[in-house]
């Protein structure tokens, strides 16, 4: 029956009504099936009472008789530790008793005297039946002490052999000099048995330094394995276990062993030994015992208070090694007694039970409600507090105290409403954060854009004045006065293009060739470079020092991106610690167990990590957020800054997959950029050709270029460099050209307006000359067409505005198919 179909929609009301009617439904349940289960069972071991009796008898002799099979093991397996147990006992008393005598004697005897003491102490003591002494052998070979043969004694009995022919003295005397003491084992024939059967003797010997002898004792291990069947049956003999439980024993040929707590006398057989019915008991046991699992015999016997025969049960287990039969056994006549007494107490237990049943159920009855009771009203109270929790952190946004309430589920559903409340805070700083970063995003790509728009023109620009000169200076008879200023002009150009590659950088990202290099090694060449040289002469009482590591691991990276990154950072800490300031360029090794969130969250792994710190004013924390925007800058335009350098900086370390962090207060700023570690080697640099050796053959250049400007300039430097220029300006041009003529190699440039793009051009190029060679050209940074052309076979990417002998060690190297010569670094 459903409680809301009653008008009833309390949770305290409807448990507490249901834990009562659980409760009496249990209570009645329970009864019921208690006492029909007691009957059951009543009927069920009536039957079955013989089986188990009998079922559990067995276990009990099997499971005693491996107890003493255990036991019977275990001294087997002792015996030979025995042995050596008691002959170094009693090796190490004659070495005592020679050693005391020597000591009491060594300064008011001679030392033959002092060996006649120690002889005569040791010659009379017997062991074992009076089968083992000690003898004594000089570190040469001589008998000194040998009790039951003396007439050896003082002869060299190095040379000595045992029946296998081993060399007994000399064996002793190796065993003494490599180890100080020890066993060694011989084989001989018994002196009071006869045959040719060998037994092996252990012996102990020990050094005995004040004389150079060795004392030593041996005996046979058949002796003392007989010695410990003997302790093992006088142990095993005394074995009780309930009121009348023992264990007998008797050999394979029927002698017995003990029985009763008692040890029976030598060649006691007892094979033919019958019981009441006649049966041969001993010979059933061997029978039985010889079995893989041993075996159970019935006979019928007397019991020690009564002489008439019983029904008995034995279990008995063969020591094959010994011979032996080992068992115990049990009267089966007291299950009929057993099975009337457990009827008897069964019907009593039932009837007390049915009574007893009743008082119980009105007891537990009552106190579930007493129970119920009380856990509704706290139920109902967690509730209520519950409620009221809820609707603050609902509302206010506040934690629940979950140690408040009494009950486990409500302090779980408290744990999952906070981690509800947390996660969603957590969600909606991180959409904040993310409404950030696209905002960001978002201006990067608008800047990068215009920047690299900007950058394309300009490069196109600057070609005439970075190339030109190369050209005029190459026609200037020596001393011109026309030369310092075309050097000057070739130099602003170049200074020109690097910002130029910068607004490139930041418009599509660093795009360069990486190769294994040390870090340090940067550092040190720009410690001597000329625009460290520049800041000293701007800031003459700066101080710019260097923290080394001295075994630095290797980054995979662009030298000259690893150089821009070196220099925009100390430009950055010079400017901010000032003229009196203070720089530190430092290199760490450091392995990240787990990642962090500095400026950006670093991952776990092996970093080399360059750190620029200043003591400067800092950076502020509004500002920070900042500070890696292109154009963002608290410095002079112009004059101290483009506003690009940490914006190349942010590039170059996304590109090398690289991490930043930044720790700034008032007392300074410290950068730290965290670059992978490379486990492979540093490769040495080639020696660079002369421009003599890059001149050509008088190849054809196809120039492949919608700018006139360009054309001119391009066939001004491959005349120079012997080269033979052809040029069209555009790709279908190029294209029609190609049908008709050979070009040895072509120089593309990659956007041409109107028409076809270069990618597009020597797509389909390739489709008549699939070999054609080719170097691409462009204003614009490395893109995604530039990779794609490179795929179809075209060869190196080439940066406008292009030197002399940039261009002249690129096409030498694509006609030459090494694909290995480098130009420098620009």
């Amino acid at each position: 029956m459903s409680i809301l179909k009653t008008g009833y929609s309390s949770i305290q009301f409807a448990f507490l009504v249901y834990m009562v009617g659980i409760a009496a439904f249990s209570i009645i349940l329970w009864g019921s099936v208690s006492i029909i289960a007691d009957y059951v069972d009543f009927r069920k071991n009536s039957s079955e009472l013989r089986d188990e009796y009998l079922i559990s008898q067995k276990e009990m002799l099997k499971s005693s008789v491996s107890e003493v099979i255990k036991y019977i093991d275990y001294m087997k397996n002792e015996a030979e530790s025995y042995l050596e147990e008691e002959l170094e006992l009693r090796g190490n008393m004659a070495y005592d008793i020679a050693f005391n005598i020597y000591l009491e004697n060594k300064n008011t005897h001679f030392p033959n005297e002092i060996e006649k003491m120690i002889k005569d102490a040791l010659r009379p003591i017997r062991f074992n039946d009076g089968k083992g002494y000690f003898f004594a052998v000089t570190m040469k070979g001589i008998e000194k002490l040998y009790p039951t043969n003396p007439e050896y004694e003082e002869t060299n009995v190095i040379d000595l052999k045992d029946l296998n022919g081993n060399l007994v003295i000399q064996d002793e005397i190796e065993m003494v000099k490599s180890s100080g003491e020890g066993f060694v084992t011989h084989y001989w024939r018994k002196p009071e048995e006869k045959g040719d059967l060998l037994y092996p003797k252990k012996s102990f010997v020990k050094y005995f330094q004040p004389l150079d002898w060795y004392l030593g004792t041996g005996e046979y291990l058949d002796d003392a394995e007989k010695l410990l069947q003997k302790e093992t049956i006088d142990r095993i003999a005394g074995f009780r276990y309930g009121m009348e439980g023992y264990f007998f024993g008797s050999t394979f040929s029927g002698n017995s062993l003990f029985s009763n707590g008692r040890v029976s006398k030598e060649n006691n057989s007892i094979w033919d030994l019958t019981d009441s019915s006649g049966r041969k008991v001993i010979q059933m046991q061997i029978a039985a015992a010889k079995k893989p699992e041993g075996g159970f015999v019935s006979y019928s016997w007397p019991k020690l208070s009564d002489e008439n025969p019983f029904p008995k049960l034995s279990f008995v287990y063969a020591v094959p090694d010994w011979e032996w039969v080992i068992g115990t056994g049990v009267y089966m006549d007291g299950i009929e007694q057993l099975i009337a007494e457990n009827k008897a107490v069964l019907v009593n237990n039932i009837r007390k039970k049915m009574v007893n049943s009743f008082f119980i159920f009105l007891i537990l009855l009552f106190c579930i409600l007493l129970i119920a009771s009380y856990l509704s009203s706290q139920i109902g109270k967690s509730i209520k507090e519950f409620s009221s929790s809820l609707e603050k952190a609902s509302r206010d946004r506040i934690r629940i105290k979950s140690d408040k309430f009494h009950f486990m589920e409500f302090r779980k559903i408290s744990d999952l409403v906070n981690r509800m409340l947390k996660e969603r805070e957590r969600t909606e700083s991180s959409l904040r954060d993310s409404e950030l970063k696209v905002e960001n995003l978002k201006k990067m790509e608008s800047l990068g854009m215009l920047a690299g728009g900007v950058a394309h023109d300009l490069n196109n620009v600057l070609s005439g004045i970075v190339s030109y000169p190369d050209l005029l200076l190459s026609d200037l008879p020596k001393d011109s006065p026309l030369e310092k200023p075309l050097i000057t002009i070739k130099k602003s150009g170049i200074k020109a293009t690097k910002i130029v590659q910068d607004l490139l950088t930041i418009a599509r990202g660093v795009a360069s060739d990486k190769r294994v290099l040390n870090l340090n090694e940067i550092i040190k060449q720009y410690m001597h470079s000329p625009e460290l040289s520049r800041l000293r002469d701007l800031y003459g009482q700066l101080t710019i020092s260097t923290d080394l590591e001295v075994e630095l691991l290797n980054i995979s990276c662009s030298e000259v991106h690893m150089s821009k990154v070196i220099m925009n950072l100390v430009s950055n800490a010079v400017e901010a610690a000032g003229d009196s300031g203070e720089v530190k360029i430092k290199t760490i090794n450091r392995y990240l167990e787990k990642s962090f969130k500095g400026y950006e969250v670093i991952s776990t792994g092996e970093y080399v990590i360059l750190s620029v710190s200043d003591n400067g004013p800092g950076i502020r924390p509004e500002d920070i957020e900042k500070i890696f925007e292109p154009f963002y800058t608290k410095k002079t335009m112009g004059r101290s800054g483009t506003g690009l350098g940490l914006a190349i900086i942010w590039n170059v370390i996304q590109d090398h997959k690289a991490y930043i962090d930044v720790i700034s207060d008032n007392k300074g700023t410290t950068f730290e950029v965290y670059f992978p570690v490379s486990r492979d080697d540093i490769l040495s640099d080639q020696k660079l050709p002369s421009l003599v050796e890059l001149k050509g053959q008088g190849e054809t250049v196809l120039v492949i270029d919608d700018l006139e400007s360009q054309q001119e300039i391009s066939s001004g430097i491959l005349e120079k460099l012997n080269y033979t220029a052809v040029c069209v300006g555009s790709g279908k041009e190029a294209v029609e050209y190609l049908k008709h003529e050979k070009a040895d190699i072509l120089l593309l440039d990659m956007i041409m307006h109107p028409g076809i793009s270069g990618y597009e051009t020597y797509k389909r190029i390739i489709k008549d000359n699939p070999h054609q060679k080719a170097i691409i050209m462009s204003g614009y940074v490395q893109t995604e067409d530039v990779e794609k052309t490179k795929a179809l076979g075209a060869g190196q990417f080439l940066l406008k505005p292009v030197t002399l002998e940039t261009l002249a060690m690129a096409i030498k190297t694509e006609l030459s198919g090494t694909g290995t010569i480098r130009g420098p670094a620009e």
